[in-house]
């Protein structure tokens, strides 16, 4: 796990407490899912919490018959069976597929060989997929909070880091980064906390403000 630094150890220990913004929490479960060392690394933590709910003293169940009563006269849920995903280069991994649907395939333009699919906003958590094409660079940037990104497929790099399918990367407003796409290209699963991105340099804002205006933002 690349991305096995504290912030990263930070979301994973949130998501098992149940303490996070729904955009986080269906990135870290994705991340789990393909990544072998983060799902451990999450059971081992769900493990020491069990522990210490077994080691907390038991508190009284306040008119114990009813509340069974309540349970056992419930009708059963049937939930009927889903037909078989159908499996693409670019299927999601189940927690995401949960969170992305009902959503539209809204594939904008972000930077020449970048394009983003939003996926809502959840307070001050905004979601979104990101394709970059092969080779293709984001702009050297900043953010006025948190950046978490999950690779989905494909790969880049960012300084001297590498990152591939299931790596998790995290940023804050003290980071500046200029992601590369690996040949292949890259397509990742990406969250942001407040206004979103800011460009380094004067010039990459003025081409920015351009492409906006000529594009509508789409």
């Amino acid at each position: 796990m690349p991305a096995a630094d504290d912030a990263a150890a930070d979301l994973i220990a949130a998501h098992v407490q149940g303490r996070l913004p729904p955009p986080l929490d269906a990135l870290i479960a994705a991340h789990l899912e393909m990544a072998p060392a983060a799902r451990d690394f999450g059971d081992a933590l769900e493990a020491l919490a069990g522990r210490a709910l077994d080691e907390a003293p038991g508190v009284a169940l306040a008119d114990r018959d009813a509340a069974l009563e309540r349970i056992f006269g419930l009708a059963p849920v049937v939930t009927p069976p889903r037909p078989p995903a159908q499996r693409s280069p670019d299927a999601l991994p189940r927690a995401l597929a949960r969170f992305t649907e009902g959503t539209p395939e809204d594939w904008r333009f972000v930077w020449f060989g970048i394009r983003r699919r939003p996926l809502g906003r959840s307070g001050d958590f905004t979601a979104e997929l990101l394709r970059i094409a092969g080779g293709g660079r984001i702009p050297q940037h900043t953010h006025t909070g948190l950046e978490a990104t999950l690779v989905l497929s494909g790969g880049f790099s960012d300084g001297d880091r590498s990152f591939g399918p299931g790596d998790l990367t995290v940023t804050g407003p003290e980071d500046h980064h200029a992601p590369v796409a690996d040949p292949e290209g890259c397509l990742c699963f990406t969250v942001v906390e407040g206004a979103g991105v800011r460009l380094s340099s004067r010039l990459g804002r003025a081409v920015a403000d351009l492409v906006t205006a000529v594009t509508g933002g789409r």
